[in-house]
């Protein structure tokens, strides 16, 4: 298998635990829904390929940042540098899959 290629159960899979995480959180712009997409895919290239991993993964993903927001807002300093380093696990592999994806997208189409 290459790597960035899916096969169609993993698209399913992947596009079904993104509905029903926007569902569930209220997410509806294109913008916020493609930030969940590029989360999901960095999940599923790190090594997340069950529907539960990825939901927890996201979930993780969703506790850090909140965390790290409180930290900037100056409240729960302990629990927010805890939580840092997921936070910037998770970012680094969302900045990965971003920076395959714009490469992909400006490499020629090769037959």
């Amino acid at each position: 298998m290459f790597p960035n290629v899916y096969e169609p159960d993993q698209v399913k899979m992947l596009s079904t635990v993104l509905e029903e995480y926007c569902a569930a959180r209220g997410v509806t712009t294109a913008d916020d829904r493609e930030d969940v997409a590029l989360r999901l895919i960095g999940l599923f290239d790190s090594g997340a390929t069950t529907v539960e991993v990825l939901r927890a993964g996201l979930d993780d993903a969703d506790q850090s940042v909140r965390a790290a927001e409180r930290c900037d807002q100056g409240n729960d300093r302990t629990s927010s540098i805890q939580a840092m380093p997921a936070a910037r696990a998770a970012e680094s592999t969302i900045s990965a899959s971003l920076i395959r994806c714009r490469r992909r997208a400006r490499s020629p189409v090769q037959s």
